[in-house]
């Protein structure tokens, strides 16, 4: 491995670029970054670095302090580019174009005060942004600015100093079981009918439902491997392996397996032939993948016809852990389903569901050695 470059760990490096030999110090300079992906980003990186290292435009050298905040979250996302996945980076562009720029693109990069930063924050709230988005914006200039400190473009971060303020997760009113099992019956005659019917019989991911092949499925063996998401970015759709931890297989009710055999024929009226390994399960006319925001709408019709408007397709993965936890499943068995990688997670996500569990227990306790 060359110089320069350091494995950190997984798909994590450490870019050191030299700077020179500080007389006062007396001690060579680096400037160092940390890269997340593959190594070939991580090479990409460094010889950007080299590249405005020799230009003059890294570090101390001559003209940082002119350079614009708007100038330089651009070569930002330029360099995330890679060691993200696209739909990542496009969330994150959208958030840098629409709410960072506006405010604050103007200013030099090295003149940005935590005022500023406020303003941000306050612009986002006034046009109305949940708590939630507001954090994700400050996460997002937080992590720009730590990566300008670590280039030497500024002396320190001035997120750091600025609270997103506390973010509660919206608990979503879920329906009860019996009106789930009407929408279920609702939608089976629509186009996207089984999709969503697999994802309420297994608690799976919207996008790793639209990533799955028919080689990922075993209806004798009751069996479905998710390996992969699919999703939209800005330049069109993309599949990336699953999250990390979230890869695993998930065993088949009745219910998903009709719901499958029910796509299966489906499949083969839609494109005419029988499917094959590497197909995808969830196809349109003409063999396209189905699309997150067709899955969607239809749910949002069938939802609104029943007097559940508003319900999302991640809704369904919430009912199902709810319903699951409720009756006592163990959040280990549902964490896996759910192919969380940890059981905290499913704690921290679905605490509500399993309050008043210590009163059963102090029952339970009265009637072991109450005598």
């Amino acid at each position: 491995m060359p110089e320069g470059i350091e494995k950190r760990g997984r798909n994590s490096w450490s870019v050191r670029v030299y700077m020179g030999y500080d007389s006062r110090q007396k001690k060579r300079k680096y400037i160092r970054v940390t890269v997340r992906g593959t190594y070939k980003d991580a090479q990409r990186v460094r010889a950007e670095l080299l590249r405005r290292r020799d230009e003059g435009r890294l570090g101390e050298a001559r003209g940082t302090g002119r350079v614009t905040v708007a100038a330089y979250l651009e070569r930002w996302l330029a360099m995330r580019e890679g060691g993200l996945a696209p739909a990542t980076v496009d969330r994150q562009r959208s958030i840098v174009q629409h709410h960072l720029v506006p405010v604050i693109g103007h200013l030099r990069l090295r003149e940005l005060t935590p005022v500023d930063v406020q303003a941000v924050l306050l612009r986002a709230r006034e046009r109305g942004l949940g708590q939630g988005s507001v954090r994700n914006i400050h996460a997002v200039l937080r992590r720009a600015l730590n990566d300008a400190v670590s280039m030497g473009l500024l002396p320190d971060n001035p997120c750091a100093r600025v609270s997103p303020g506390v973010y509660r997760p919206r608990r979503p009113e879920l329906p009860p079981a019996a009106d789930l099992a009407r929408l279920l019956r609702e939608v089976e005659g629509s186009p996207v009918g089984p999709a969503i019917q697999l994802i309420a019989a297994t608690g799976m991911r919207l996008g790793e439902a639209l990533g799955l092949r028919w080689g990922d499925v075993d209806l004798e063996r009751r069996l479905v491997q998710v390996r992969r998401t699919l999703s939209k970015t800005s330049s069109g759709m993309h599949e990336r392996g699953a999250k990390a931890g979230s890869d695993r297989t998930i065993p088949l009710g009745d219910m998903a397996c009709r719901a499958l055999e029910r796509q299966a024929a489906m499949w083969r009226q839609v494109m005419g032939r029988e499917p094959g390994p590497g197909d995808y399960v969830f196809v349109r006319e003409g063999g396209a993948p189905e699309s997150a925001r067709r899955v969607q709408y239809y749910l949002g019709q069938a939802a609104a016809r029943l007097g559940m408007a508003g319900l999302r397709v991640h809704d369904l993965r919430h009912l199902v852990a709810s319903l699951l936890l409720g009756h006592g499943v163990s959040v280990r068995v549902v964490a896996e389903l759910l192919g969380h990688r940890v059981p905290s997670t499913t704690l921290d996500v679905y605490s509500h569901v399993l309050a008043g569990g210590s009163e059963e227990a102090v029952r339970l306790l009265d009637r072991l050695v109450g005598g």
